[in-house]
């Protein structure tokens, strides 16, 4: 039976990842479980709860998303709008923005080097 899972798109994990202090400070996980019940099965619930600290939670919910198919960074950043944390959903799409334009003015020749791992 062939799979039709998806990764993450490379820009996804790079915005999450370069943003992963910003969210682990910002976050409050627990708000947004119900909210990525498309993304996160009962395995993934289960292993955010168990961890002690909000921080520790956020550490745990940022570690599972990029484990997660392409669909997670959107189903993500609508949960950051449903829970009232507008300001970290624009984070991440402006993120996006500065990621897009940083390629494809590298790809361009016209962005130098580019600082995106």
């Amino acid at each position: 039976m062939a799979s039709n899972f998806q990764e993450m798109t490379p820009m996804h994990r790079d915005i999450l990842r370069n943003n992963r202090a910003f969210l682990i400070k910002n976050m409050e996980p627990m708000k947004l479980l119900k909210h990525l019940s498309t993304t996160l099965d009962e395995t993934d619930d289960e292993q955010i709860k168990a961890q002690s600290t909000r921080g520790e939670r956020s550490e745990k919910l940022l570690d599972i998303l990029l484990r997660k198919g392409q669909n997670a960074f959107d189903e993500f950043v609508k949960a950051l709008r449903e829970v009232q944390s507008q300001y970290l959903a624009v984070t991440l799409i402006e993120a996006g923005n500065n990621w897009r334009r940083n390629h494809i003015n590298h790809r361009d020749g016209e962005g130098g080097e580019s600082d995106i791992k």
